[in-house]
């Protein structure tokens, strides 16, 4: 199956040959600016096809009305139970997918600026479980602007957690300084934060990209090589020799050893604004 880029911009171009028309060509997009784009697949491993989602300023795509976030099915764009709302503008800024081992695998999940989501009282995050909105413990008080999924302790037992950026100061009642990491009850800072609010600055400073790193999960073990060895039976007329398999078990990997990886054990993160 051939991979498809979208991108999402008020204006698009490229300096080299090879974009190509795709599936979504001459299909009517949005009525504003795009701010967040993912995949998302509604039903896991079952038949449906992952969809393409949008999020940003807009309030229709094609002729539906979205509010702030619209999937493509591969037929027309629908919206997510009515889409977001908020005092002032509402937009979406950052959007994902939790991923497997995490507390809500496959999950959507969107930050931004609004305070409701498909009716459903939230702050400026929340994650959609496949039929509604729920929030991610109390929100922040400020806006949402950059999302990633950090695996704190790499092979270990602790599940990856959402880790959110912005301007915001406060998660609930905890000061959390415009970085924060949802531990699956409740939003908490990471150290100190960051000075989104530098001294001499008449504006915040956002933070504005998030991304972590470090070494995967481990796959489950394989299963232990055999050795064949083919045993010929001598004695007997050309005709009348067969040869039969016998299995022997293995007591180590035929393989080379691997040296040791002096990667760090742990996710490391990084953010920028």
């Amino acid at each position: 199956m051939n991979r498809t880029l979208a991108a999402l911009t008020t204006l698009a171009h490229a300096q080299c040959a090879d974009w190509r028309a795709g599936p979504l060509h001459g299909v009517v997009g949005t009525s504003s600016t795009g701010r967040a784009a993912t995949t998302w697949d509604p039903d896991g491993t079952s038949p449906l096809t992952p969809q393409l989602v949008l999020g940003g300023m807009f309030q229709v795509a094609g002729t539906t009305r979205v509010n702030g976030l619209a999937r493509w099915d591969g037929t027309t764009w629908r919206d997510f139970a009515g889409g977001f709302s908020g005092a002032g503008f509402t937009i979406i800024e950052c959007a994902g997918v939790f991923p497997p081992g995490s507390l809500f695998p496959g999950q959507l999940v969107v930050g931004g600026r609004f305070d409701h989501a498909g009716g459903v009282a939230v702050n400026n995050l929340a994650r959609w479980d496949g039929s509604a909105w729920q929030p991610i413990a109390s929100g922040v008080d400020d806006e949402v602007t950059a999302l990633t999924f950090w695996d704190a302790d790499g092979p270990g037992p602790i599940a990856p957690q959402l880790v959110i950026g912005g301007s915001f100061a406060h998660a609930g009642a905890t000061t959390v300084n415009g970085v924060a990491r949802f531990d699956g009850i409740a939003l908490r800072p990471l150290g100190p934060g960051l000075d989104i609010d530098p001294p001499g600055n008449s504006v915040t400073l956002p933070v504005q990209a998030l991304t972590s790193w470090g070494p995967r999960r481990p796959r489950p073990p394989a299963p232990a090589p055999s050795r064949r060895r083919l045993l010929h039976h001598r004695g007997r007329p050309p005709r009348q020799r067969h040869r039969r398999m016998e299995r022997l078990p293995v007591a180590a990997p035929l393989h080379r050893s691997r040296r040791r990886s002096r990667r760090p054990q742990r996710g490391s993160l990084a953010c920028g604004s």
